[in-house]
């Protein structure tokens, strides 16, 4: 069976965009947030792994289009025709019960069915730890937004604490709680010995969080100390794959022991080599074109989906009559 090349959809994308000229210097710095990160992204490393697929800036009338949920939304005044199909990236947002297919970032979220979990793309051009380090610990790194630490990771105490482990704190993504993700050395752990990746839990369910930070670590050959994030939980299939600590003091203590036992952290930094091959572009990329030329391919032909589309396609608000009154069980997603 044959299937057209899908339509990754992006408002006010160029659609003349040649991925021959783009590399992960040019892909990383476009990277302005999620719909280009799932959207464009995807595109582009599929296009460079040989796949067909068609960059759009608007809606086609037939066919397979996969687009941002932020950019579902805002057109979802229209009437889809009925021979158009929709997946939406659901990335940090509420459920669209208007597409036909939803991709999710989290593996509790998907069924298999109608939603299905993908791995997101790895931070463009990463840079992984330099093994001249050999088993030093002099550096621990967060990689991402500063404001969804725990607190008590924010304060000047944490930094102290660190430097009597003799270790250096160390935050590309930026250092207060307004700063944006610096897009120039988010990608580089050459210098970094362990990565920390708590999360705030006052910040809400973390459900719907992707493990982003835990296989960029993997990928740089770096230990992972993580929070209890379902996301990284349905991930670990051996001890070595990351210490879990619920806060501050538990991630000093892991910390301590890494320092203390050298053959400990020699062998978390190989097992984090071997779960790397799982989760690089060429990995991510065979995934999406598995999902796009077999797994939806044959949810369409369901029963379930053929008998929903035609309500789907023709429901002009029924995203925003379901998400208006509901409003307040979504208000987690906002926060990301």
């Amino acid at each position: 069976m044959t299937h057209s090349a899908p339509f990754f959809v992006l408002r006010g994308a160029d659609e003349q965009t040649d991925p021959a000229a783009i590399g992960e210097a040019a892909l990383r710095a476009r990277l302005d947030g999620g719909r280009c990160a799932w959207t464009f992204q995807t595109w582009l490393r599929l296009r460079h792994a040989g796949f067909a697929a068609t960059l759009a800036g608007e809606l086609p009338r037939a066919g397979l289009a996969i687009l941002h949920a932020d950019d579902f939304n805002a057109i979802d005044r229209h009437r889809f025709p009925l021979p158009l199909w929709t997946v939406v990236c659901r990335a940090d947002r509420a459920p669209v019960w208007r597409a036909d297919f939803e991709i999710v970032q989290n593996p509790l979220q998907a069924d298999g069915r109608r939603c299905f979990y993908v791995h997101h793309w790895p931070q463009p051009g990463l840079l992984p730890r330099d093994t001249s380090r050999c088993g030093a610990l002099r550096s621990v790194g967060y990689f991402g937004m500063f404001k969804q630490l725990p607190e008590e990771l924010r304060h000047a105490s944490w930094r102290a604490q660190l430097r009597d482990l003799g270790c250096d704190w160390l935050t590309p993504g930026g250092s207060t709680i307004t700063s944006p993700l610096d897009q120039s050395r988010i990608h580089d752990y050459s210098l970094v010995d362990v990565v920390v990746a708590l999360r705030d839990p006052l910040r809400g369910d973390a459900s719907h969080k992707p493990p982003t930070k835990l296989l960029n670590a993997w990928l740089a050959g770096v230990p992972a100390i993580v929070s209890p994030d379902p996301a990284y939980l349905a991930l670990r299939t051996h001890e070595l794959d990351f210490i879990e600590a619920a806060d501050a003091p538990a991630a000093l203590a892991a910390l301590r022991r890494l320092r203390d036992q050298p053959g400990l952290y020699s062998a978390m930094c190989q097992r984090a080599r071997e779960r790397a091959a799982e989760f690089t572009p060429a990995a991510i990329s065979a995934r999406w074109q598995r999902l796009l030329t077999v797994e939806i391919p044959a949810a369409r032909a369901g029963s379930i989906a053929r008998l929903t589309h035609p309500v789907r396609a023709l429901a002009s608000h029924g995203q925003r009559v379901y998400t208006r009154p509901n409003r307040h069980r979504f208000r987690h997603y906002a926060q990301a």
